[in-house]
């Protein structure tokens, strides 16, 4: 699978997967979801979006990803065959890289953000742990 063959939003969610990951949470531990979001002003959305949540030391982390503009079980299959290329190697270390640098995770600062956001969030990042 080749990094143009990926669109976009799920080079995102695969960053969000990964920088769980790189915190020291397992596969387990992070689910891809979709549904209603509360917006900014309150009301909620009335389109799906996909989500990746944490579900680790009886606690919730949820990131939204985006609006989605396909039905969620199209999407959790491209996202499971984007898994499954990248665990058989068929996405390239360099392709990797670059999908992680060109996602907000890529960015020291913002990864940085995010890992004290779990810790403020009550969550002990395992990475660190051990």
């Amino acid at each position: 699978m080749k990094l143009e063959e990926i669109p976009m939003v799920y080079r995102h969610t695969w960053s969000v997967y990964e920088a769980f990951r790189k915190l020291g949470f397992t596969d387990d531990n992070v689910k891809y979801m979709a549904g209603r979001i509360r917006l900014q002003d309150g009301s909620i959305s009335k389109t799906d979006h996909l989500i990746v949540r944490l579900e680790a030391q009886d606690r919730l982390f949820t990131v939204i990803i985006a609006e989605m503009d396909e039905p969620f079980e199209y999407v959790r299959d491209k996202l499971e065959e984007m898994r499954l290329a990248i665990r058989d190697r068929l996405v390239s270390e360099d392709d990797l890289l670059t999908m992680w640098q060109e996602s907000k995770m890529g960015d020291l600062g913002y990864f940085g953000e995010f890992a004290m956001a779990l810790v403020q969030r009550g969550f002990v990042l395992p990475a660190l742990a051990n």
